[in-house]
């Protein structure tokens, strides 16, 4: 399997980038955040990229909600499964902030965690990974692959980095960067030029049985996002077996 997470940086944006990797690289499967999309709006994702089945959500229902949309959009995540995948694909929860999708034997997460100065940022860090954990633990016997946007240098000390660390220690996940040897160091996954600041805050976390043969932040000549996507490949055998609801 080839997964790709990406930032879109709104939709606008980050269309362009979607495209030009399903044309060179032909993924399949795309952990998308940020695409800023109401829910009106989602289906742009099934109408742009027919190829892909689309499971994902806004977060700008409760903006909507209270009447006129005023502000910048924000927030938002989507999963795209190739459509090759769907007789084995099904869609287990689609929340503000991440989605859960099991193709085969395979618990793929699509993450986008609060930025640095968002209100009560480490209380709804650590409610998003009790209720990821509750979905792991529900399917334990499958292959866990989490990726997107952490907002948080996992190499940093901080109170966000240090959550994050120690639910990987304690759910016995490995950094997929760490897995495979490259030439040098990786490109930053968040670049924004003009503030001069470059950061890794994209990651993919997986189950320790997962057989990662590569790993590569794509830095491309054509993004208007202000995040580089991130690669992984995994190489696994897709099996369609009735694996969830074991809480033993």
């Amino acid at each position: 399997l080839l997964l790709i997470s990406f930032n879109m940086h709104g939709y606008n944006q980050g269309y362009q980038t979607v495209r030009d990797l399903i044309f060179d690289r032909n993924p399949d499967l795309f952990m998308l955040q940020e695409h800023w999309l109401t829910s009106a709006n989602l289906a742009k994702f099934e109408n742009d990229f027919p190829a892909y089945n689309c499971f994902g959500s806004s977060a700008m229902t409760n903006c909507v909600e209270l009447g006129v949309l005023r502000g910048r959009p924000f927030g938002g995540v989507m999963v795209l499964v190739s459509k090759k995948l769907q007789h084995c694909t099904q869609l287990l929860c689609a929340e503000e902030r991440y989605v859960i999708v099991l193709i085969g034997n395979v618990l793929v997460i699509d993450v986008y965690l609060p930025c640095a100065g968002s209100n009560d940022r480490l209380f709804v860090c650590e409610e998003l990974l009790c209720n990821i954990t509750t979905w792991m633990h529900k399917y334990r016997k499958a292959t866990t692959i989490i990726g997107g946007d952490l907002n948080t240098n996992l190499d940093e000390n901080n109170c966000v980095a240090t959550l994050l660390n120690r639910f990987i220690n304690d759910n016995m996940l490995i950094r997929c960067d760490k897995l495979t040897t490259g030439c040098g160091k990786n490109p930053p996954t968040f670049v924004n030029e003009a503030l001069n600041v470059h950061s890794s805050i994209d990651w993919f976390i997986a189950s320790r049985d997962a057989a990662v043969s590569n790993f590569s932040v794509l830095d491309l000549d054509c993004n208007l996002s202000d995040h580089n996507p991130i690669a992984l490949r995994v190489k696994c055998k897709i099996v369609n077996s009735e694996i969830g609801n074991d809480v033993q």
